[in-house]
């Protein structure tokens, strides 16, 4: 019961609103190298219970069954967190909630899940396509892909993949379909490929700021915990600047500010793309006849007021440290060690090893804001989670989109609540605030065009500006986006044919 309460709970937080933002070819996990789509301010209607529930309900009929069929999916087996099977219950809340979605599943529909896993993270993307093709080509093709969320896109515009809205069973109103996904992501009333409660990994994935309350306390003697800034709309870039100062201490002797002193801020290449997402700034959009265009974001001011201050801030001011790499210099584990006082990252950075063995008193807050002005704390999602979509050439189609829709609800009912419960309650769920401010993250969640298609796009549209940042040159935006408009406007033609001749 207590679990489908907090479904119940989560569900409504699904409800709020979510928006979607829409590069050097380089990895976008190895910090190595641009990001955003269109934020809206329109806050989203309240709803009532009876659309709660009916939202929450299961539509996969009872009596709906596929005895004696095989619904063989595809999957990134270089997952980073456990999502599509496991080989048995271990006692353990998330495993055995993947084993029972899975049992659920197919008992519901009367079908056998076969999973067949092959390499498909970044760097492996090419590697899932070829497999994926393969499979079309075969006499027993895959049924369903569910691959690195890059590599959707690629799928779709080889052709590999179905369109979604073609089955009545794919009820994209439920919860576990977040709403504002499903809509920008179809394209020409067409949907290729979907997430959501499906991929637990999405709320891994969440980008939060973490902070460490016993050092907080201890530089703002008697001040308020920067949850009330974000309660008062004032968690912002010059807030998050402002209360960084103070926190400086040479650790390392070498008299140079330093890995491994203690600063105000810590973070590294792999996480500057949150900023700019957070500042609700985009750089693709979708034009009304579906065609996707570069954001007026693209060419304003405001991402260079914004890199003025970052530059001023990570490389000048002596409060922050941004200097490292993913494969060096880690901010997680800085913060772990006591030595950062705010940090951000994703949110599944509480389940690291260097967390779990940490003693630090800590909580969570959105990313900030701008600025006042801007309504919502918008959340930037990290590319390691799993887009669903249907192999054209599946054989069992009308099972296929059910199992993607009764798995999808299982996920919400059973995993979704481990989930939620692990990576909250951990450790900074210790005060209600920072149950709250949880809530407030995943409320402002986006999936940005430009991200989603970022491989087909040379990933121009989020390595502009990881790099800009990395410069630590406030010219370099201005720069970078003017040598690559024209490129990016070439992009954009072709993906744009390409989409537009889809079945």
């Amino acid at each position: 019961m207590k679990s489908k309460i907090l479904a119940a709970v989560i569900a409504v937080i699904l409800t709020l609103p979510l928006l979607f933002a829409c590069g050097n070819p380089a990895s976008p996990e190895n910090g190595t190298t641009t990001a955003a789509a269109e934020a809206s301010d329109t806050p989203a209607p309240e709803a009532t219970t009876e659309e709660v529930d009916k939202a929450g309900v299961n539509n996969v009929p009872e009596s709906l069954k596929y005895p004696d069929t095989v619904i063989t999916i595809l999957y990134w087996e270089d997952v980073e967190r456990a999502e599509f099977f496991v080989e048995d219950e271990n006692g353990e809340s998330i495993n055995d909630a993947i084993y029972r979605k899975n049992i659920r599943t197919q008992e519901g529909l009367g079908i056998e899940l076969n999973w067949v896993g092959t390499k498909g993270n970044y760097g492996s993307q090419a590697n899932f396509v070829t497999q994926a093709y393969n499979g079309s080509v075969s006499a027993e093709p895959y049924d369903a892909h569910a691959g690195y969320s890059l590599t959707a896109s690629t799928l779709t515009t080889r052709g590999l993949t179905q369109n979604l809205k073609d089955f009545e069973i794919l009820d994209f109103s439920k919860h576990w379909w977040p709403e504002t996904l499903i809509t920008a992501a179809t394209i020409n009333d067409k949907l290729y490929f979907c997430s959501g409660d499906i991929s637990s990994n999405m709320l891994y994935m969440m980008y939060g700021c973490f902070f460490n309350k016993t050092l907080y306390e201890s530089v703002h003697n008697g001040e308020a915990m920067p949850y009330t800034y974000v309660h008062e709309g004032d968690w912002t870039i010059d807030k998050l600047i402002e209360v960084s100062h103070g926190a400086f201490e040479e650790l390392t002797n070498d008299n140079v500010p330093s890995y491994g002193d203690r600063f105000g801020f810590y973070t590294i290449d792999l996480h500057f793309d949150c900023f700019f997402a957070g500042c609700g700034m985009v750089n693709l959009k979708k034009a009304d006849d579906g065609s996707l265009q570069v954001s007026d974001d693209f060419t304003t001011q405001k991402p260079v007021d914004l890199l003025e201050k970052l530059v001023n801030f990570l490389s000048e001011s002596g409060d922050a440290y941004a200097k490292g790499t993913t494969s060096k210099d880690s901010s997680s584990d800085m913060f772990a060690a006591g030595n950062a006082m705010f940090t951000v990252d994703r949110v599944y950075m509480t389940t690291f090893k260097s967390m779990k063995a940490s003693d630090v008193k800590y909580g969570i807050l959105p990313v900030p804001k701008y600025d006042k002005a801007q309504e919502k704390y918008i959340t930037c999602m990290a590319f390691p989670y799993t887009m669903y979509s249907m192999a054209s050439a599946s054989q069992n189609k009308e099972a296929t989109a059910a199992t993607l829709q009764l798995m999808a609800y299982h996920c919400y009912d059973l995993v979704t609540p481990a989930l939620f419960e692990e990576t909250m309650k951990f450790r900074y769920s210790s005060e209600a605030e920072d149950s709250l401010m949880y809530d407030i993250i995943r409320g402002g969640v986006y999936i940005d065009l430009g991200r989603i298609f970022s491989t087909e796009l040379s990933n121009i549209t989020y390595s502009l500006w990881r790099d800009s940042v990395k410069s630590m040159n406030a010219s370099s935006w201005s720069r970078q986006s003017s040598a690559n408009l024209k490129r990016l406007d070439t992009a954009l033609g072709k993906l744009n044919s390409t989409l537009a001749e889809l079945n």
